[in-house]
């Protein structure tokens, strides 16, 4: 009798132990840590306090926000952990935001992650910028309008310690020659101001140190029904100029100055040309004549959105190709 309650009352305790023990375990494998530091040249500018943010990014898409307080400069989070989460950081400095890079968690072996976020002082002096990679996808034509319009990205280099941006807000930090007939010339991406100034669309962005992407669209008059001429007129010394044309819109292209065919892209069946311009110096101008425009315009009316939204995936599937290829060119 007595062994059989020693028993008992044995395996009552071990199950007490075991069981607590594998739920505190599967808890433990669904959160993960994420600590991080803010880093500055400076160390002594670094704030006491700054409220940090950790996006994450789930497969869906979506995205969900935790907030902290960086106490001199170190934070630490603690969120739940899906296989394909992507995650950052972002702070505001001096009315900046910041952002760190991206991680992907499923690329790490530990049960933790950290990730710090670099803060810059912020100034109206000149930084030297380099034009790394500028590129046009043409993405629609109107032909009830006879407008035709393009995405634009530049990819740009602070080279200095200091983040360019003016304490009003509206004095532009970057130009952008605009091509001929423009009708229209906007933002793409982001919050920044765009104003569009006779000749010229002005920016005002911070332009941290490092690289910088900024995106606008650019809407042209088709004064001619079946050709339109394409030139570029650089205000920075610039590495590459890059314009994608789609067949369906044009497959005869002619380079006029400087541009030379460097092969086609494809996204699934949609077939592009592409052609590049190299190091375009300050001022000069590189041209291209998109002519034969097809005019069957109940057909290509309906074919917009769908190059609107290849414009973008081939823009983010390319553009590390061509900085890449920069890089390459100044080392």
């Amino acid at each position: 009798m007595k062994i059989t309650l020693i028993s008992i009352a044995v395996f009552t305790l071990s199950m007490i132990f075991i069981f607590p023990a594998e739920k505190i375990s599967k808890a433990q494998n669904n959160f993960i840590a994420i600590s991080g530091q803010i880093t500055h040249i400076d160390e002594k500018k670094i704030p006491k306090e700054l409220v940090i943010n950790l996006i994450t990014i789930h497969e869906s898409g979506e995205q969900s926000k935790q907030s902290t307080i960086a106490l001199n400069g170190y934070y630490m989070f603690f969120t739940n952990y899906q296989e394909k989460d992507l995650y950052f950081t972002e702070t505001i400095y001096q009315n900046i935001k910041y952002i760190s890079d991206y991680y992907d968690y499923s690329a790490k072996i530990n049960e933790s992650i950290t990730i710090d976020v670099a803060i810059f002082e912020k100034s109206n002096k000149l930084p030297l910028i380099e034009n790394i990679v500028t590129k046009f996808t043409l993405s629609k034509i109107d032909y009830s309008k006879k407008e035709i319009t393009f995405i634009r990205e530049d990819i740009i280099r602070n080279t200095q310690n200091w983040t360019y941006f003016f304490d009003d807000q509206f004095t532009p930090t970057y130009k952008m020659h605009l091509l001929n007939d423009t009708i229209n010339a906007v933002g793409n991406l982001g919050n920044d101001r765009f104003l569009q100034n006779d000749n010229f669309l002005n920016i005002a962005m911070p332009i941290l140190p490092g690289m910088n992407t900024i995106s606008t669209i650019h809407t042209t008059a088709l004064s001619n029904s079946n050709a339109y001429s394409f030139i570029f007129t650089s205000i920075y010394d610039t590495n590459i100029i890059e314009v994608i044309i789609p067949t369906r819109f044009s497959k005869e292209i002619i380079p006029i100055k400087d541009f030379q065919k460097k092969g086609e892209q494809f996204f699934e069946k949609e077939r592009m040309l592409v052609f590049q311009a190299e190091n375009i110096s300050k001022g000069t101008k590189a041209e291209l004549l998109i002519n034969k425009i097809f005019i069957e315009k109940n057909f290509f009316l309906a074919q917009n959105n769908i190059f609107a939204i290849i414009s973008i995936i081939i823009i983010s599937s390319s553009l590390t190709f061509l900085i890449i290829k920069a890089r390459g060119k100044n080392e």
